[in-house]
This record gives structure tokens, sequence and C-alpha cells, in this order.
């Protein structure tokens, strides 16, 4: 199982994990390690913290992810969002900065909204904050 947990706001966390227990039938992107630490569950398997900043060194390996390349966010967001053109799909692209995220989130608006791309990225100038959270994928915890 794959399960996104937001880690911006340390304070969210705690729903976040009971989500996550709930649909495993048990009971009901991270800014600070130290805050994180303490939800971290003990025994096997693995856990996936994304973060733009610095200092997991002492909670586990970690790895440095990049953007996607120009190519790669295109083809994404074309098997995504049905009609799209190559150059509507770069554009939005462009737009959201080829970060994974930013793009599951665009695709999930576009496919569900069917707003013409240059719409989508006209009004991402205007009000990114809004239109991202309005457009997060299922796969998003």
């Amino acid at each position: 199982m794959v399960w996104w947990l937001n880690a911006e706001n340390a304070g969210l966390l705690g729903e976040q994990f009971a989500a996550l227990a709930d649909r495993l039938g048990l009971a009901a992107n991270a800014q600070d390690p130290a805050a994180v630490r303490e939800w971290l569950p003990g025994g096997p398997g693995h856990v996936l913290i994304t973060s733009r900043v610095g200092g997991w060194d002492e909670l586990g390996m970690t790895a440095e992810v990049d953007v996607l390349t120009p190519d790669e966010s295109t083809a994404f967001l074309r098997s995504h969002v049905a009609g799209l053109s190559d150059a509507d799909a770069g554009a939005v692209a462009n737009a959201v900065g080829h970060l994974p995220l930013a793009l599951a989130q665009a695709a999930a608006f576009l496919a569900e909204t069917g707003i013409p791309a240059a719409q989508y990225v006209s009004s991402l100038h205007d009000h990114a904050a809004q239109l991202l959270d309005s457009g997060r994928p299922p796969s998003y915890g």
C-alpha cells in the first residue's frame, strides 16, 4: 500500500494517520524531522517522506528526487487528460514547474472539470493555492 501524508503542517499528521488506520481496518510533503519522528511506526515496513527541506539523514536514507523532464511531464498529462494536445500539456507542465504532485493535481482538475488548458494556466497564475487544492487526486491522502 502507498499512502500520502501531507506533513507541511505537522498538526494535521494525526488526522492523516487516523485516515490511514481506518483504511487499514485498524483504530480509527514534511518540514521538520523532529515533528515527524513521533509519528513514524515501528516494526516491519517502510515509510517514504517527501520534503523540500533537508535534515532527514537521522531518520533514514535520503534520496533527492528531481522534477520530471518536459517530455515526461507532457506524457503524464496526456495519459491522464483525454484530448489534451502536446502544446496544451506542455503549457500546463511549465506552469506547475514539472513537479510530480502538481502535475497529478493539474491532471485531476483538468479531467474532472474539462476546462481548457489555457484557462487553467491563466487561473493558476491568479489562484494557485485554491486551484491545486481543488485538483487533489484520489490517491493523495
